[in-house]
């Protein structure tokens, strides 16, 4: 473990990760003080500062993990608002597919051409069937 903050501290934010990092150098922490502070492993906090899951893919946190570091580095209700909409930036779009009232089917297009997950179990937009 590193007593360095996590690596591209200047880095704009466009991932949990960079955000964590920039927070990190922003307040002089380490890696290791976000380990102690969160009461997270090594592996965790590696994890989330390269921005790599065990399986070579990106870090993907959890709704908790992500309150667990907010907690970990002391942020404001505004900060932990941002990293929330950081780390999951389809929560916002689905406020608006509530708010327009959309049908699955156009939730999921809505979805598709913002490069966001989709809703239900489903298959890809253009094997879809519509059943009889």
């Amino acid at each position: 473990m590193s007593d360095k903050p996590c690596s591209n501290p200047k880095k704009v934010r466009k991932t949990f990760s960079d955000a964590v990092n920039k927070y990190l150098a922003d307040k002089g922490m380490t890696q290791a003080d976000l380990m102690v502070r969160g009461n997270l492993s090594k592996t965790t906090v590696g994890r989330i500062c390269r921005n790599k899951n065990d399986k070579d893919g990106t870090y993907t946190p959890t709704h908790r993990m992500v309150m667990t570091v907010c907690v970990a580095l002391g942020l404001s209700k505004a900060e932990k608002d941002e990293m929330m909409r950081i780390a999951f930036p389809e929560e916002e779009v689905w406020d608006e597919i509530i708010e327009k009232r959309m049908n699955l089917t156009d939730a999921n297009i809505y979805l598709e051409e913002r490069e966001l997950p989709t809703l239900g179990s489903i298959e890809p937009k253009e094997e879809r069937q519509i059943p009889l």
